[in-house]
């Protein structure tokens, strides 16, 4: 089992891309959903995960925020599609 303290070792650990497809993963698993639910559900998991491993959701959303930093270089297309792909989900749905 991973310790706690490991999983904060490893935030931001990862590349882009190595992100990208569970980020695709969680996006269509709830693109059935209202957009407003899928949001804060998102959120509301984050949030429970960051706990059960007693980080602070603030540092976990900054480490997302410089990965989609260094993702927007001139040849990486892994953050914008993730943003189109949720764009298109959520705008689909209803908002």
């Amino acid at each position: 089992m991973i310790e706690p303290r490991n999983v904060a070792d490893r935030l931001g650990f990862f590349s882009p891309a190595e992100v990208r497809g569970p980020a695709f993963l969680v996006i269509d698993r709830i693109q059935g959903l209202d957009p407003s639910i899928q949001i804060t559900a998102v959120a509301v998991a984050l949030c429970a995960m960051a706990q059960a491993v007693g980080l602070d959701m603030r540092d976990v959303i900054n480490v997302a925020e410089n990965t989609l930093r260094d993702a927007e270089g001139p040849y990486t297309q892994h953050i914008q599609a993730i943003r189109e792909y949720a764009k298109g989900e959520i705008l689909r749905r209803g908002a």
